[in-house]
């Protein structure tokens, strides 16, 4: 969940505060909005860095189901969207997109070099 992946820094239910930690190694950090949109396309179904990025689908965890494992790939993005729920990048269908998921639900990350 966003716990973990913001190294134990946002937890609870309600918080807006931007992880400023993850479990990345050193030099490396999850992607803010900012760079999401710039690999994402902010919805548009980018397809310019999929050869770069090579998404693993993989899926989600909620309430103890993995669902969408061969349809969608999902990874954290480090930006608070609302309370309960963070910035993400996500493949479908050939495509990137950025979108917003629950913290509580578990998905993959993805570090990039941190400038």
């Amino acid at each position: 969940n966003y716990a973990l992946a913001s190294a134990g820094t946002i937890t609870g239910t309600s918080n807006t505060t931007t992880a400023t930690q993850s479990i990345c190694p050193k030099g490396w950090t999850l992607p803010s909005k900012d760079q999401i949109d710039t690999i994402g396309g902010e919805g548009s179904g980018s397809v310019a860095y999929i050869p770069n990025f090579s998404p693993v689908l993989g899926g989600s965890y909620s309430n103890s189901i993995l669902a969408n494992e061969s349809t969608y790939g999902y990874w954290w993005g480090s930006t608070a969207y609302s309370g309960e729920r963070r910035y993400l990048l996500y493949y479908y269908n050939s495509s990137l997109y950025t979108g917003a998921w629950y913290r509580r639900d578990g998905l993959y990350i993805r570090c990039i070099q941190a400038s």
